[in-house]
């Protein structure tokens, strides 16, 4: 993964509502925007500043409509250069990444040998895609499974019950003396403890201090 990749947004300005939406996008994670609206500065030779900001990226995130690639303008010598660039790279190297936002045909042979992303008719599935070519975000189905472990662990209560000094000596006996878990010398113990549970032997927590069984703690 690249830390703080750079990324250049190349659009025609027929799409610059796209293009605007999607840098606003990229700009909450941990990448560097190059989109021409925000990074020109006023009295830059704005053609050197493009050509500079291309061979200097990371990464070439090529916006690609009916509109843009039917039209002359500099969006196609935008993407002439990301070729130079690309074939100056290491074979297999991700550089260009094109994505459509209507259902297009690109005129650059070597675009349609490389893998596209729509950002239609999904947008959100089409912007992970890209995240993910770029390195900064998980697969949706990861993160998914994570948020669903966080909640799933943050809704189930805990249970802390403290024991007397007899009881800790008992469970602290039959752990010993059995050589089973401490979670199992728990679980039978209940019964002499005169407490009922449930809860499986896995929803256990032995809170060990110092070396000294001090409470259970039910998850």
């Amino acid at each position: 993964m690249i830390t703080s990749p750079s990324i250049f947004i190349s659009y025609a300005k027929e799409d610059a509502i796209v293009a605007r939406r999607l840098a606003n996008t990229l700009s909450t994670k941990n990448v560097k925007l190059w989109i021409d609206t925000d990074s020109l500065l006023p009295g830059e030779e704005w053609d050197r500043e493009i050509r500079k900001a291309i061979r200097s990226s990371d990464f070439f995130i090529a916006l690609l409509s009916k509109k843009s690639v039917n039209k002359k303008g500099y969006v196609q010598k935008e993407i002439r250069e990301a070729i130079e660039v690309r074939n100056e790279l290491p074979e297999g190297k991700r550089f260009i990444l094109p994505a459509r936002v209507d259902d297009c045909q690109t005129p650059f042979e070597i675009l349609k040998k490389l893998h596209w992303v729509d950002l239609f008719p999904e947008w959100d599935v089409g912007v992970n895609k890209l995240l993910l070519a770029i390195g900064v975000q998980q697969s949706i189905n990861d993160t998914v499974t994570s948020n669903a472990a966080k909640c799933e662990k943050q809704k189930r209560p805990k249970l802390k019950v403290n024991l007397s000094n007899d009881s800790v000596d008992l469970l602290k006996k039959l752990h010993d003396e059995s050589g089973i878990s401490q979670a199992e010398a728990v679980r039978r113990s209940l019964a002499l403890l005169e407490f009922s549970s449930s809860k499986s032997t896995s929803d256990l927590e032995i809170v060990d201090d110092d070396g000294e069984i001090s409470r259970i703690i039910f998850i």
